[in-house]
């Protein structure tokens, strides 16, 4: 009996209606979302070809843009509702946001308010196993020469995200970048003050290399990141590179992507 109930459980499983809904903030530029998280949803499409993948935006200039210019894009309440009217029974939502921000808010805000209910991934420096995989990534993709500094320079918000962005420095330390420093654009002067190197490395932590990247962080004015501490008299390069260009951090969306769909089958 125990086997043929487990038989029929599989195949209503197989036969359900199962999509993932891939949300992140967004990005302006065309371009720059085909080489990103255009990337990141063939890859999802690729590893889970049962299952009916869309995106979503939070951000809500960035999708006034995109429908302006002519395409389909939804925020992330539009797009669980659409989910639902076409009869989709399993929904995974998996947020590319890096923190428990305001933008990450309005996805589980949006699953609170649909049915059925939905289940989502943690930000991607949402815990301490997260965000050790990440500091892990970043030491490997950077090579950092003798007395150099690097600088990490994330958006921030309004909300106080302090206790996140300590943590991915510690991990940064404890897996042997000890010169790495964490900030955001918030708090960029009190950041700047911790540096005592002459070389220093600045990279965006950022999903996406979007406008915060190319110009309030490397950009050329003079209240970029990178000017400011030109200004300051040290020799600096730059990474115009978002995270999820790299393959690395697209595989901890894929392992999150991952743990739950084998929730949905327990």
């Amino acid at each position: 009996m125990l086997i043929v109930a487990k038989a029929l459980f599989w195949k209503e499983w197989k036969t359900m209606k199962k999509a993932i809904l891939l949300v992140s903030y967004g990005v302006a530029s065309k371009a720059q979302w085909e080489k990103s998280l255009g990337v990141l949803e063939e890859e999802i499409r690729r590893d889970w070809p049962e299952w009916h993948v869309c995106q979503a935006f939070t951000g809500r200039r960035i999708l006034e843009k995109y429908n302006a210019q002519g395409y389909e894009m939804s925020n992330e309440t539009q797009a669980l509702n659409q989910l639902v009217e076409q009869g989709f029974e399993k929904i995974i939502v998996l947020p590319t946001h890096l923190t428990f921000g305001s933008e990450y808010s309005k996805v589980m805000t949006a699953i609170e308010t649909t049915e059925p209910k939905s289940i989502a991934a943690l930000p991607l420096l949402g815990s301490e196993i997260s965000r050790r995989k990440v500091a892990e990534v970043l030491i490997r993709e950077t090579d950092l020469q003798e007395e150099e500094a690097i600088l990490y320079v994330g958006h921030g918000s309004k909300q106080d995200e302090s206790a996140v962005y300590e943590g991915l420095e510690k991990e940064l330390h404890a897996s042997g970048q000890t010169a790495a420093i964490v900030g955001t654009l918030e708090s960029i002067d009190q950041v700047l003050t911790r540096i005592n190197t002459r070389k220093v490395t600045v990279a965006p932590l950022l999903l996406t290399a979007g406008k915060h990247a190319l110009q309030d962080i490397c950009g050329e004015g003079k209240e970029s990141v990178v000017s400011r501490l030109r200004a300051s008299g040290k020799e600096v390069c730059f990474i115009e590179k978002g995270l999820v260009e790299y393959e690395s951090i697209r595989r901890i969306y894929l392992e999150q992507l991952e743990e739950l769909v084998q929730s949905f089958n327990l």
